[in-house]
């Protein structure tokens, strides 16, 4: 049996045969149509040329009438009787009475001298060109005929022909008759051209019109007949189209006059033409019949061919797509037996065909136990509607396989018996991230950390417990706020955050300590990580933060900083931090072109106090006196307690050193001043040293040993002194 494409390259086939014989038979029917054009046209011209020739020879005896005249005058001339008007009245009969002729004779100067013209004016031809010929050439003595000429008697136009008058070698003059060339046309019109064309007479030295009904023929026309070489007769074409004209000519014995024939190509193909177009309309008709009843035949053969290859295309595409998709598919019939299945329903479940159809396959349930053959999707499909359930079986490598199973009934229609149909599709993935997003649920509720989650335009959409432990609000009071909205304590200006911004635009994270509120108002310290999350695309779509609350760390670790850097009985900087202020003010006041001024300062009769009154009054002293000490300076100068009674004040930018005096003055006077110390009065001094350096390169401990020396310089010289060492 013929497959379809054989059965249309068939149909194809005839199909081109049939074309190329119908090509070929209209090939061949243009061809014998040409033919017969060119057959119409030669026989057309053959007869044309016979009509030329039967007038030219008929037309031949209507010049020799003429020249018989002529001839019979000329012999007559030595009768006194004969005049030309005697000749003209004797030639009448043989021309008709009413043609307007004339016989003239001219001497052989050109001067008339006789005329049948009763009132003949003086006339003298000796300038026309058939006095000439003979005149001058000496022509032979034979019949001259002139073309279409005015005659300049009469005025109107003639056809003249001439015999000489020759003596013993002497020219004696010519005889002329004029006539009208409407006799020539009258004579044409009597010969009759049988209906061969248009006829007409012209004259062989330059192709004019001597006589015809009009002068219809083409403009080409007189060049081809006046031309040297141009043959007695003969037939061509003139013009193109619709103005080509067939013209044939025959040249009058013994005479300069030509006899053509015309008629247009139109007119002479008429009759061919329209036997080759009915011809032609006949053959389009049985053409356009066997082709609408080839191509009707093709159109249902092929028609079925294309029904037939499209259930082929069909049937192929549905099974290619069942076998495409990537779930596995089973069909049972009503008897829940196996009857199809696609590639991914054996490679899911890791089975051959005969496996499948025998129900090789061990099914487990969400507990992990085998599933009962009877609760097979397969042998429950025809007892439910629809069905849904999830089933797992092992690979060959050992490892479980979750499939989803979906059964759907397939009731019967018409001739196709009813069944189900099964799909299920791997979800192994699925389980194991509904696994994972427990896991990380768990992580998230159970977290310490506090976890906060915002949209891209930084909007909580979901906290932890952890998060409403450390800032007192809820999860429905937190979602739809803003963090900074939210929690912010005013601490930070818009240049923290936009900082924030820009660390997480350009790295994707931020980490740092940040001071909020919580809901009760209470400031609390947190350390904040801050990272983004994008799409697959680099899209942001959300922040994740992690916070944790450091105030208790933070209040222990500025405790730890305090006492390492303040007296804890005054309250005031200790040497430590001291030294790390007077390293700082150094290279500003280099900077600054400014000098630092140390001064160090020594209580005097500080331990008979302490003796005296115990060391409770001495501590109390001790505070007394540092803050006298912190009155005496300026806010930018920094107090510390050194040793047991020893002081230091640290002045950056002293501007002058008497600025730097100054300040010793108002202390030394400021410590000199009584001080009360419970019910007792007590009086203490201090010896004071001044010392000041501005160098870029300048040693602290170096400024503050010479402070000290000038200090004991104080002291020596009694107390209650002012020293400096600058």
């Amino acid at each position: 049996m013929l497959s379809l494409r054989s059965y249309r390259a068939l149909i194809w086939s005839g199909l081109t045969l049939a074309a190329s014989i119908g090509i070929g038979y209209w090939a061949y029917l243009f061809y014998a149509g040409e033919r017969l054009l060119e057959g119409a046209l030669a026989a057309g011209s053959a007869e044309m040329q016979r009509t030329a020739a039967t007038t030219a020879d008929r037309f031949s005896s209507a010049v020799r009438e003429v020249d018989f005249v002529l001839l019979d005058m000329r012999n007559d001339l030595s009768l006194p009787e004969k005049t030309a008007a005697a000749q003209a009245e004797q030639s009448r009969a043989l021309f008709g009475g009413d043609i307007d002729f004339a016989l003239s004779r001219f001497g052989r100067q050109g001067e008339l001298i006789d005329s049948s013209i009763a009132a003949a004016l003086p006339l003298n031809v000796a300038d026309r060109d058939y006095f000439r010929y003979f005149a001058d050439d000496r022509g032979p003595d034979s019949l001259f005929i002139s073309t279409q000429q005015v005659g300049r008697h009469t005025g109107r136009p003639r056809i003249f022909f001439v015999r000489p008058l020759y003596g013993p070698g002497t020219f004696d003059g010519v005889l002329l008759c004029s006539l009208d060339p409407a006799y020539l046309s009258g004579r044409l019109a009597l010969l009759g051209t049988g209906g061969a064309g248009r006829i007409a007479l012209r004259h062989r030295s330059d192709g004019s019109l001597i006589a015809g009904s009009a002068d219809d023929g083409p403009t080409a026309l007189a060049p081809a007949i006046a031309a040297p070489a141009a043959e007695d007769r003969g037939a061509h074409i003139f013009g193109d189209g619709a103005a080509a004209q067939l013209v044939a000519w025959q040249q009058v014995p013994g005479t300069p006059l030509v006899v053509t024939v015309g008629r247009t190509v139109d007119e002479l193909l008429a009759p061919a033409r329209s036997e080759v177009s009915d011809h032609f309309a006949k053959s389009a008709l049985a053409t356009a019949l066997l082709t609408l009843l080839i191509a009707g035949g093709s159109a249902l053969l092929l028609r079925d061919i294309r029904l037939r290859r499209l259930i082929q295309l069909s049937d192929a595409r549905y099974a290619r797509l069942f076998e495409a998709i990537p779930d596995g598919l089973v069909l049972v019939d009503q008897g829940d037996d196996i009857v199809l299945w696609n590639q991914s329903a054996l490679d899911l479940l890791g089975v051959d065909a005969t496996a499948l159809k025998e129900r090789r396959t061990v099914l487990f349930d969400e507990t992990g136990r085998p599933l009962p053959l009877h609760l097979y999707p397969s042998m429950r499909a025809n007892r439910q509607v629809s069905a849904v359930a999830l089933h797992s079986v092992r690979t060959s490598g050992g490892h479980l396989r979750w499939l989803s199973f979906n059964t759907r009934q397939l009731p019967a229609a018409g001739d196709l018996p009813g069944g189900a149909v099964i799909s299920f599709s791997d979800v192994s993935r699925l389980v194991m991230l509904e696994d994972s997003l427990q896991i990380s649920q768990s992580v998230f509720m159970t977290a310490g950390e506090g976890i906060m989650v915002t949209d891209r335009n930084r909007r909580i959409i979901r906290v932890n417990p952890a998060f409403t432990a450390i800032t007192g609000y809820s999860s429905e009071e937190a979602l739809g706020r803003s963090p900074r909205e939210l929690l912010g304590s005013g601490t930070h200006d818009s240049t923290f955050f936009d900082a924030m911004l820009q660390d997480l635009a350009q790295k994707g994270h931020w980490e740092g300590e940040i001071t909020n509120r919580r809901k009760d108002g209470q400031l609390f310290v947190e350390w904040l990580k801050i990272n983004t999350v994008r799409d697959a695309a680099g899209n942001l779509i959300r922040y994740v933060a992690l916070l944790s609350d450091i105030t208790a760390r933070k209040m222990r670790d500025q405790e730890i900083w305090h006492r390492a850097n303040f007296d804890a009985l005054t309250g005031l900087p200790n040497r430590t931090l001291v030294m790390d202020r007077l390293g700082q003010a150094l290279p500003q006041a280099a900077r600054q072109r400014d000098q630092v001024g140390i001064l160090f300062i020594d209580l005097d009769k500080f331990k008979p106090v302490n003796d005296l009154l115990g060391h409770r009054a001495g501590d109390e002293l001790l505070c007394q006196v540092a803050a006298r000490l912190a009155a005496a300076v300026r806010s930018e100068d920094t107090v510390a307690r050194i040793g047991g009674d020893e002081f230091l004040a640290l002045m950056p930018l002293i501007g002058s050193m008497d600025h730097l005096k100054a300040a010793a003055e108002r202390i030394r006077a400021a410590l000199a001043a009584p001080f009360t110390i419970g019910s007792d009065v007590v009086h203490i001094s201090a010896s004071i040293g001044v010392a000041a350096d501005a160098g870029a390169n300048a040693n602290p401990g170096n400024l503050i040993k010479k402070a000290d020396a000038a200090m004991y310089l104080a002291k020596s010289r009694g107390g209650n002194q002012i020293e400096s060492r600058l």
